[in-house]
């Protein structure tokens, strides 16, 4: 077996983007028929999740491609029942439980005149629908991506929401954008507009300006948030995926944006779940074996993402835990504990 670390992983996985013309067709058409489900696919609670469960999907074929399996672990599989063992379709199927989907484009049926910048975002603001679609397109017709990024990114940072889809999601939309082509612009800013006005309706940015009370730390220990997360991992292990998102887009915070983000993370590892149910099962939780192995850790982590057809956090949580198993070698154990746990919690829904 091959063994990686987290900045080869990421290594590869650029790479599995910018060689995607030289694979195999089907496995092509395979990859973007599910980017193309979750550009249609929005939410059916609150905040669409499918893009994200993209990404995730993207990065765990990587993870699973370096990969090799070894002799013992070809045996164990073999042993198993799993669903289709195929990232592309089984995503598919899970974001086809947790979202909605979406027939068509909404912008080019909406009439309007243009709006001045300051109206673009009012509408935006008060989640005005239908008119919400044509301002998110306006604005970015007017300025890019980019500067749509950044305003929502200062919100999100000086904003603790529960679970932390505001930062996670926001952080997907980012991530996802440089893949796209000029076709899948439009879908893909509906699915934006849909998340902001569902997460940012109302908010505003807090200033977090320096003065002699506060001075912005430039050091952020992710093995101290890692620690806490673990202890505390939430709903499906938002806050594990929160830690990972935060990690990777490390470079699109500046240093109170970073702060606030880290801050907002170890308070909700810290202190008490908004929701009682969302606490570790203490009892699955005694049965959950801790290893090392790396086998061991992917064995669970296939079984995590195949094993059920539940909801699509199986994805997203799973990419999680493989970037945080390659970035902290000295926590292996740990990671590889709270694997096998979400793998029996996931087994008793």
């Amino acid at each position: 077996m091959t063994i990686i670390n987290a900045k080869s992983f990421e290594e590869a996985r650029a790479t599995h983007l910018d060689s995607k013309a030289g694979k195999n067709l089907a496995e092509h058409k395979s990859e973007q028929g599910l980017l193309n489900r979750a550009l249609y696919a929005s939410a059916s609670i609150h905040q669409p999740h499918g893009l994200k469960a993209f990404l995730a999907a993207q990065s765990l074929a990587v993870y699973f491609d370096e990969m090799a399996l070894s002799e013992v672990e070809q045996r164990l599989l073999s042993q198993q029942t799993l669903q289709d063992s195929n990232i592309w379709q089984h995503t598919s199927d899970l974001i086809g439980k947790s979202e909605i989907q979406v027939e068509g484009l909404m912008t080019p049926k909406v009439l309007a005149s243009d709006f001045s910048e300051f109206r673009i975002k009012k509408v935006l603001d008060l989640a005005i629908y239908p008119a919400t679609y044509q301002a998110m397109y306006q604005w970015y017709q007017h300025k890019g991506f980019a500067d749509i990024f950044a305003h929502y990114l200062g919100i999100a940072t000086s904003n603790n929401e529960y679970l932390s889809h505001n930062v996670t999601i926001l952080l997907a939309f980012n991530r996802l954008y440089p893949q796209l082509d000029a076709r899948q612009v439009m879908p893909f800013l509906e699915r934006f507009t849909e998340f902001v006005t569902s997460s940012f309706a109302g908010k505003r940015q807090v200033s977090l300006a320096m003065n002699e009370t506060h001075q912005v730390s430039q050091t952020y220990d992710f093995k101290a948030l890692l620690k806490v997360c673990l202890q505390q991992p939430s709903f499906f292990g938002h806050n594990l995926i929160t830690l990972s998102w935060i990690m990777r887009s490390k470079a699109e915070f500046n240093g109170a944006q970073l702060e606030g983000v880290t801050k907002n993370l170890y308070q909700q590892a810290t202190n008490p779940l908004d929701d009682p149910e969302d606490e570790l099962d203490k009892g699955l939780f005694a049965m959950s074996l801790s290893s090392e192995s790396q086998e061991i850790f992917e064995l669970s982590l296939k079984h995590l993402v195949f094993k059920q057809c539940h909801n699509l956090h199986q994805v997203t949580l799973a990419d999680a835990l493989a970037f945080l198993f390659l970035s902290f070698p000295q926590e292996k154990a740990g990671i590889s504990r709270i694997a096998d746990y979400y793998v029996r919690v996931f087994a008793s829904v």
